[in-house]
């Protein structure tokens, strides 16, 4: 719990940051993922996985900065430490979506849902018959889902201690330093700022106004109509933005304040270790009484 109430306050100085820094770091994803776009699929989906990692480290950079921990980063090291992370993170995304995709085939082939009459070609009686054994479907891609949430929350402090890291004469850590610690109040944030998300429709916001980008940056080399949005849908989708990043912001906030936690908690650690306990007073009137014998 005291993670979560250090987390909140920090996620505003976090937001304010962010914000400045919005225009830059947009502008980058934009022409990063769209340029390389124009140069194969493959490469905008690197750019689109690098460009989502330099947001979650800068992020946590600003919660450093927030509590005057910062050093100035060093370019190489925050591209690397974006790809490392950004592909580890995307590896594990498709695997976790294998993995829900062969649940769902062998729940229905083993008769746990009626999706298996969708495989042998099935007339259906009602549209209604497709939603058997869809509770079954729902509860094993609920699991999946904390499972991966889980995995998610376990490694936040290794991605803060690797934000902490691309700055200059600061000491590296190992890929998975720290894992799972801080976890019960991550989690608990991580829930709520994944379903907060979802539910205010931020992804759709996000997506429209990249849409409306995109389509104006086009207007100029393309004869390509732009896209035209009213003032009411551009103060809305601003606004859930605007809610999507204070969202973003106080789950990185928090895994800044729990890399700080941990590795103030393992300098106190070092420290007792290195620490004489006091001699008993009676132990060393013997001990001087023994000499003197």
């Amino acid at each position: 719990m005291k993670l979560i109430f250090q987390s909140i306050p920090l996620s505003f100085a976090v937001l304010w940051r962010l914000m400045i820094l919005l225009p830059f770091l947009g502008a980058f994803a934009f022409f990063m993922i769209t340029g390389f776009g124009f140069i194969g699929s493959i490469w905008a989906l690197i750019s689109a996985i690098m460009a989502t990692t330099i947001a979650s480290i800068t992020a946590i950079r600003a919660g450093l900065a927030a509590r005057d921990v910062w050093t100035p980063p060093v370019f190489n090291r925050l591209i690397v430490a974006s790809f490392k992370y950004g592909i580890f993170f995307q590896i594990v995304y498709i695997l976790f979506s294998v993995l829900a995709g062969l649940l769902i085939v062998t729940l229905s082939i083993y008769g746990f849902s009626d999706l298996n009459s969708l495989l042998i070609g099935k007339k259906y009686v009602s549209d209604l018959d497709v939603l058997s054994g869809a509770s079954t479907l729902l509860y094993t891609l609920a699991v999946l889902g904390l499972v991966f949430m889980v995995f998610h929350t376990g490694m936040l402090v290794p991605l803060a201690a690797a934000s902490y890291g691309v700055g200059e004469k600061v000491e590296d850590f190992d890929f998975f330093w720290g894992f799972g610690a801080g976890f019960f109040g991550l989690f608990v944030i991580s829930m709520f700022t994944t379903i907060a998300t979802f539910a205010i429709g931020v992804p759709f916001a996000f997506g429209q106004l990249y849409a409306l980008a995109l389509s104006w940056f086009l207007s100029t080399f393309m004869d390509v109509r732009p896209l035209e949005l009213s003032s009411a849908e551009l103060i809305e989708s601003g606004l859930l933005v605007l809610a999507g990043l204070w969202l973003f912001s106080l789950q990185y906030a928090a895994a800044a304040q729990a890399f700080l936690n941990r590795r103030e908690s393992m300098v106190a650690e070092k420290v007792q270790q290195n620490t004489f306990p006091a001699a008993d007073p009676t132990e060393l009137r013997a001990l001087r009484n023994s000499r003197e014998v």
